[in-house]
């Protein structure tokens, strides 16, 4: 870190860091250059900047976001957050995680881990999402280094978000059927049988729609009046077989001429064909 100094100004006031405006000072503790480890060790030089960085959460947001990013989209953007209270429980979960990955290769080399085997790891009891976020951290670590820690991270991420997902489609299926909308049984089922894969409901979802809005151009150049085209999704039933056919020629070539769909001939019977986001990647 580059030294900041804190100097004598004229009048007997303090110059340097401490005499600059708040805002200025934000500013200067978001800078790229400064990682947490700098931010603290400012802090820790005087009651003023201690109490500024602790009063600015754009400091740590900032510093959270630079760590962490893709913990960011799970926090509200309207919502008021303690920056600085969400950062040390993310950097304390980040060393009690490690520790634990670190007794497995000892606890469980010579043997499968057992499920009582993953009880350190659930009783930690933070967010999930900072859980995961570290073991995904061990895993896209350089290189062959850790490799150990990455055996045991994997198996305890697929376990935790298993756990997790089992959760939700006890709720999904408590749901009455009428309620229950299909695609949503689809990703959970894909999410619990890949728990490594990043498959998410929203990205599933826009993927389709592209697709429905491809289906639409087709049907609006062949077939303008069609009722389909200017319905929005599911208040249109449609039972005249003509127009069922239109539809059917639409997404055949949507699906196989424009985006190329084709099932897996090489490797026809294996389970990935079967999951969505297998299925709908394109």
């Amino acid at each position: 870190m580059a030294e900041l100094a804190v100097w004598p100004g004229g009048g007997g006031e303090m110059g340097g860091l401490t005499g600059l405006p708040e805002e200025l000072l934000e500013q200067i503790f978001c800078c790229p250059l400064l990682n947490h480890v700098d931010v603290v060790s400012v802090c820790l030089t005087c009651k003023k900047l201690h109490e500024l960085c602790q009063a600015r959460s754009a400091v740590w947001k900032h510093q959270f976001r630079r760590r962490w990013p893709t913990l960011i989209k799970y926090y509200s953007t309207t919502g008021s957050h303690n920056w600085w209270e969400e950062y040390r429980i993310r950097h304390s979960i980040g060393g009690q995680v490690q520790r634990i990955v670190d007794t497995f290769s000892k606890r469980f080399f010579t043997k499968e881990v057992p499920v009582d085997g993953f009880k350190d790891i659930e009783a930690l009891g933070g967010s999930f999402h900072f859980i995961a976020d570290e073991l995904m951290s061990i895993l896209n670590m350089d290189g062959r280094k850790y490799l150990t820690w990455k055996f045991y991270s994997r198996k305890i991420l697929c376990f935790l978000r298993q756990q997790d997902i089992m959760e939700k489609l006890k709720e999904f299926l408590r749901t009455p059927p009428e309620h229950q909308k299909l695609i949503e049984g689809v990703v959970l089922v894909d999410q619990y049988c890949n728990p490594l894969a990043d498959t998410s409901l929203e990205n599933v979802l826009l993927q389709l729609n592209c697709i429905t809005e491809e289906v639409k151009k087709v049907l609006r150049l062949k077939h303008s009046s069609h009722p389909s085209i200017t319905a929005e999704r599911d208040e249109v039933s449609i039972d005249d077989l003509g127009q069922q056919q239109h539809v059917l020629d639409a997404m055949n070539c949507v699906l196989y001429k424009q985006l190329k769909f084709k099932g897996n001939e090489d490797d026809y019977y294996n389970p990935m064909n079967s999951y969505i986001c297998q299925v709908s990647d394109f």
